[in-house]
């Protein structure tokens, strides 16, 4: 994990600072050990040790770059957005949803009732069984990160993800 400064309130995490105790190092080193025989690490290193390099004004920033990082890999075509940019800085997923607009929500299987009855809105059903797939070390590990599957995998990690996505229907009306 990426340390951070504990202030004793609640904050923001894009106000949130990052400490740096030498976490850059330790993730690199992990990064190498861990995936140094992974087929697209000589294609990802460099990007990951780039934007592990820059200075992060907070967690936040630095959670934003990765999301974006990610994105760009996945070749996902839709837009990211925080609840920080939006109208008002909206900090429960209600407010969220009131501030970005009127598309359907998309939940995980065990909150899209929950969501649904507590905002009202349409809800859809995210379910991912992720397929195995190669990984660096011998067996599968199922859970792991998107690195892990981008290392792995580079250009074909998307296909292995929507493989294993479907969309629903959520049980109830809104």
């Amino acid at each position: 994990s990426v340390p951070r400064e504990h202030l004793g309130r609640p904050v923001p995490l894009d106000q949130l600072p990052v400490v740096d105790d030498g976490w850059r190092q330790r993730h690199l080193h992990a990064l190498q050990t861990a995936y140094g025989m992974a087929p697209y690490i000589e294609h990802v290193r460099p990007e990951v040790e780039a934007l592990l390099s820059r200075e992060w004004r907070s967690l936040g920033a630095l959670a934003v770059a990765t999301c974006e990082w990610t994105h760009r890999w996945l070749g996902a075509s839709c837009e990211v957005v925080t609840a920080s940019t939006l109208p008002g800085r909206p900090d429960s997923l209600g407010a969220i949803w009131e501030a970005a607009g009127t598309a359907p929500l998309l939940a995980l299987p065990e909150s899209a009732d929950r969501d649904r009855q507590r905002l009202g809105v349409e809800t859809r059903i995210l379910r991912f069984d992720a397929p195995e797939y190669r990984q660096a070390f011998d067996g599968f590990a199922p859970g792991c990160s998107s690195l892990d599957l981008i290392l792995n995998h580079g250009p074909r990690a998307a296909e292995i993800l929507r493989a294993g996505t479907r969309v629903e229907p959520s049980r109830g009306a809104a």
